[in-house]
């Protein structure tokens, strides 16, 4: 038997996790000096949300790096510019909170593009209906540059791949329609010395379904003239339909709060997936206090619900003799 405590909301109790893949697609650049006399302006996506990836996937919380990739590609269609720098994410599992992307662009042009901003920032911000409530979306011009930038094809490529790549819940579980199935989300847009690399996380709980995204991934990659490689993985934690554990932790709950347990899949990775791998006739659950803003500035536990699973867990494994 194996209990796990990493669960974020009191009251549930997990029987399975997805599996999932750490990707990083590295689009190479090539950078060319600019005619004189060109302006730079920063475009920058803050105040998002965040959350992570796999228990908040499913709020339609908005990402950072789509938004910038949706932004550029509006901007593409009316003005000519060159990408600097693109940079934004903390890390691959975060659903993106900021992106600053740097451009170059013709100064008779530099505040046509702030404006279309601002005014893009009004669209975008309307179309979450009060769900990204601190969301900005500004652009500032920095004068004068001689900064190197992007050459077109490159910056073509950029905003090719950051609004066209697939992003986000991909469909649900057909077993528990509630639950996600299958998702990936654009974590880290990070410009090095000689590459673009973004970072992403695949999940599901489907094994095909994760190389169905990866094929989907590999098609913008080769669009863009880059390259993928997988950085780490884990397995899913798959649903055991005779658990000895679930019933009595169920039962127990019941016992000690006076009401039914939520017991439901997770579409974040738990290490119940990596140790079912190794091991795969472990009986597992999950279960945990209240956690909230996981991965965000604003990540907090709360006391007195971990005080309430602290007095469950005694009683778990008194039972579990």
């Amino acid at each position: 038997i194996l209990l796990n405590l990493d669960s974020e909301d009191e009251g549930e109790i997990f029987i399975g996790c997805a599996g999932g893949i750490d990707t990083v697609i590295r689009l190479p650049y090539r950078k060319m000096v600019l005619p004189a006399h060109k302006f730079a302006v920063q475009v920058k996506v803050k105040g998002l949300q965040g959350g992570h990836s796999g228990a908040e996937i499913q709020k339609q919380l908005g990402n950072a790096h789509k938004i910038m990739g949706r932004v550029l590609y509006a901007l593409a269609k009316d003005y000519d510019f060159n990408i600097v720098s693109t940079n934004g994410g903390n890390a691959a599992n975060v659903i993106a909170q900021y992106n600053t992307t740097e451009i170059i662009a013709d100064p008779a042009q530099a505040q046509d593009i702030i404006d279309a901003v601002a005014g893009l920032e009004q669209t975008i911000y309307a179309e979450f209906a009060g769900q990204e409530p601190t969301l900005s979306l500004k652009a500032v011009s920095d004068g004068e540059t001689t900064l190197k930038a992007f050459d077109a094809d490159t910056t073509s490529h950029v905003i090719g791949f950051l609004y066209g790549a697939i992003d986000g819940v991909q469909c649900y579980d057909r077993a528990f329609p509630t639950a996600v199935e299958s998702s990936l989300n654009t974590g880290i847009v990070e410009t090095t010395e000689d590459t673009v690399k973004i970072k992403f996380q695949v999940r599901s709980s489907v094994a095909t379904k994760l190389d169905d995204m990866q094929n989907k991934l590999d098609l913008a990659t080769d669009l863009a003239s880059a390259s993928r490689e997988i950085s780490g993985e884990y397995p899913a934690w798959s649903y055991n339909a005779d658990s000895v554990i679930r019933p009595k932790a169920i039962e127990l709950y019941k016992e000690m709060f006076g009401k039914e347990p939520t017991v439901e899949t997770t579409h974040g990775g738990l290490e119940c997936g990596i140790l079912y791998g190794k091991k795969n006739d472990l009986d597992i659950i999950s279960f945990g206090p209240d956690l909230t803003g996981v991965h965000t500035y604003n990540e907090r536990v709360h006391i007195a619900s971990t005080q309430r699973m602290w007095n469950y867990l005694k009683e778990l494994l008194k039972a579990c003799k």
